[in-house]
C-alpha cells in the first residue's frame, strides 16, 4: 500500500507553470475530494513571470480553490487585485474553497544577485 501525505504543500512557480501547474492542480484537487490531506497553499507570485494581474490572478485563484490553506503576502495580494480591500479578496478566496486565509505583511528584502 503505498503512503499518504497528512500534509502537502505547493506553490510558487511551479503552481502557475503551464504544463506543471495543470498536472500539480489535478494532482492536489484528487487529494481534496478524497479527504486525505491538510493541503496549504502559498502562491509566491512573481510578477515578471505571470505577466499580468489578471492571468496572475486566475492562476492563483485556481491554486485556492483546492487548498484548505492559503499563505500570501500582502504585496502578492495587492499586486493581484490592486486597489482591492484584502478582506474582500480574502473572503471570495474563502468562497473558492479555502478554509483559512493568512495574509503576511513582513517587508520583502531583496538582495543584489552576485
Amino acid at each position: 500500500m503505498a503512503a499518504v501525505a497528512a500534509v502537502l504543500h505547493f506553490g510558487s512557480v511551479v503552481s502557475w507553470a503551464l504544463s506543471a501547474g495543470e498536472h500539480i492542480h489535478a494532482a492536489v484537487q484528487r487529494l481534496r475530494a478524497g479527504g486525505t490531506a491538510l493541503i496549504s497553499y502559498d502562491p509566491n507570485v512573481r510578477p515578471a513571470l505571470l505577466g499580468d494581474p489578471v492571468r496572475g490572478g486566475q492562476a492563483v485563484e485556481s491554486g485556492v480553490g483546492v487548498a484548505h490553506i492559503v499563505k500570501v503576502s500582502r504585496e502578492d495580494v495587492e499586486w493581484l487585485c490592486p486597489g482591492t480591500p484584502i478582506e474582500r479578496i480574502a473572503a471570495r478566496w474563502l468562497g473558492l474553497g479555502a478554509l483559512l486565509i493568512v495574509v503576511t505583511d513582513g517587508r520583502t528584502v531583496r538582495t543584489p544577485s552576485t
